[in-house]
């Protein structure tokens, strides 16, 4: 029988008498042990701790959207663009599979210095702002404005991302998310709101997300989660719509040695 890790937050729960909405077959459901060694590789590695552990947890929370279920991606807008902060996850072998670097809109870099602002992130239409929350990745399709493949987008964080699909949000590659674009400007250009990669990576990500591991046919679409955050406010977002167990659940990630 799986032994699932919740000993310890179960007697503390007994301790204080809190205990009427919590009870072990939830927090099976939030969090097992695999999960546990994930967030421990992806914290070693150098993700941010609360974003690993909302990510984590909002995955396990809603496994069965994902039928993608070797990657899934964290985002950490809080790095500047000129870094690598779209990082794909290998939830099998429990590692960073790739890291890329991801444009942000231009409304959320009013500066536009290469640097998100947590304040300029909205869910509103002709913003040009990124949007926090989880997104699940939607079908593939020709893009006759850049003559390419792109993906789309469903936001999963009710008032953070829903109105990502009517707001034309998907994931596309662009010209100024180039090595030449960041070498000569220091930073990436922004977008409308979309998350922009490299045109040299671009395909390879949406051909990974789109596919299943054991099939070649592409015309499969197997949804996976894309996680945006932004270091240690990623959770202030999520919390809000989430029951109490999963505040304490990331908690409990996070006191983990």
């Amino acid at each position: 029988m799986r032994v699932f890790a919740f000993v310890l937050i179960l007697i503390s729960g007994l301790a204080q008498g809190n205990l009427d909405s919590l009870n072990e077959t939830n927090y099976n459901l939030l969090i097992r042990e695999s999960d546990e060694r994930l967030f421990l590789a992806l914290k070693e590695y150098g993700i941010n701790e609360t974003l690993a552990a909302s990510a984590i947890i909002f995955r396990r929370r809603n496994y069965s959207q994902f039928k993608q279920r070797k990657y899934f991606v964290i985002v950490d807008m809080s790095i500047p663009s000129i870094e690598e902060r779209f990082f794909v996850i290998d939830a099998e072998n429990q590692q960073v599979y790739v890291k890329y670097h991801v444009s942000h809109g231009e409304g959320s870099d009013i500066d536009d210095d290469g640097n998100a602002d947590l304040d300029d992130f909205s869910n509103i239409p002709g913003s040009h702002q990124s949007s926090l929350g989880a997104y699940k990745t939607g079908e593939p399709y020709f893009s006759y404005k850049w003559r390419v493949r792109a993906l789309r987008l469903d936001g999963l964080s009710r008032g953070l991302n829903t109105n990502a699909r009517a707001r034309a949000i998907v994931l596309h590659e662009e010209e100024y998310a180039t090595e030449e674009y960041r070498k000569e400007f220091m930073k990436m250009g922004t977008s409308e709101g979309c998350l922009v990669l490299d045109p040299v990576v671009s395909q390879d990500f949406i051909d990974m997300v789109v596919k299943d591991e054991d099939t070649t046919d592409l015309g499969v679409r197997y949804p996976s989660l894309i996680f945006v955050g932004f270091g240690d406010r990623s959770d202030r977002y999520l919390t809000s719509f989430q029951q109490s167990n999963y505040r304490r659940t990331i908690n409990y990630l996070l006191d983990l040695p």
